[in-house]
């Protein structure tokens, strides 16, 4: 089932990202002036709880899918993030570059627009939200319940807010992809080994050709797809400049991705997509489908096949 065009605006958390348009304590003052009348110094943090576990993904860039925050962040009117799922580790000082994921068929479906160092953290817990800390931030109850649903979910009860004091020049590898894609935790080598063996099911999904494949199968256990991703192009390497209507018009299957994931409700299953080393452009633009199409537990193993089978 090759894939066409893309769900319009089918962008998860999407709704809660908007949010940041209306958080009204942008400058450093305003924000630390919200903090004190929220009483909310407590919940300042150098870094989150998740860095007390060892397998947490990192925050190694911030995505935004909404058009007019991205311009807000670009035009410097926006310095305040937030992390959602309360289940990333972020530390405070780190830089970061701010990824943009467009949805429009004209744009690169990735773009890094600048690089922002992490100067706040306010990580609040989701029972502690009341009408005083929301409106202290221009903020609503309702915002708050929004933002806090998908922390609720990943069982974290935790939300982050991010202060940044201004957006510096982008800085990341041309050559290959950000470490990080939305709604998609990062495995990195390291941790594979680890974070396999805290999952009930995993089923990999392998974006290679067969005859990668054949040349160097995967060492899992597990089940294995085998979903090939085809660039029209032909062209396999990483491309900052691919648009959504080149993306649009590649071939992936995903249809025996999909016959697995309708069961998540009864039998939880966490996909972890693999190509063939961090410069393979298939994943990143697989993982863009996958996430127009709303699927739920996709895991990003980065370092790729030629490493994946040392790690088990």
């Amino acid at each position: 089932m090759p894939i066409g065009t893309p769900i319009s605006y089918a962008i998860p958390f999407g709704r809660a990202q908007r949010m940041l348009l209306s958080i009204k304590a942008q400058t450093e003052a305003d924000w630390k002036k919200a903090v004190l009348d929220a009483n909310g110094t407590r919940y300042l943090v150098r870094e989150t709880d998740s860095c007390k576990n060892a397998t947490a993904p990192q925050l190694n860039a911030y995505p935004i899918m909404i058009p007019e925050v991205a311009q807000g962040v670009t035009d410097g009117k926006i310095k305040i993030l937030f992390e959602n799922m309360g289940r990333v580790c972020i530390k405070a000082g780190v830089s970061i570059p701010i990824l943009k994921v467009s949805f429009d068929a004209s744009q690169p479906a990735l773009s890094v627009i600048g690089t922002a160092t992490i100067a706040d953290i306010l990580q609040i817990p989701f029972r502690d939200v009341d009408d005083n800390l929301a409106k202290a931030l221009g903020l609503t109850l309702e915002d708050f319940r929004l933002a806090g649903s998908a922390a609720l979910q990943a069982g974290s009860e935790k939300i982050n807010f991010l202060r940044f004091s201004k957006l510096d020049p982008p800085i990341f590898d041309k050559k290959r992809p950000t470490r990080l894609f939305p709604n998609t935790p990062v495995i990195l080598t390291n941790r594979l080994s680890e974070w396999l063996r805290g999952r009930s099911k995993v089923v990999v999904v392998d974006v290679r050709s067969k005859e990668e494949t054949v040349q160097v199968p995967l060492k899992f256990k597990g089940p294995v797809i085998n979903s090939p991703y085809h660039p029209k192009d032909g062209k396999n390497a990483f491309n900052w400049d691919k648009t959504v209507g080149e993306i649009n018009g590649d071939r992936f299957d995903v249809e025996e991705i999909l016959e697995i994931s309708r069961n998540q409700e009864e039998n939880a299953t966490d996909f972890l997509v693999v190509g063939a080393s961090p410069e393979d452009g298939r994943v990143p633009w697989a993982l863009y489908t996958l996430l127009n199409l709303r699927l739920r537990n996709v895991y990003w193993y980065y370092d790729g096949a030629n490493t994946f089978n040392q790690s088990l």
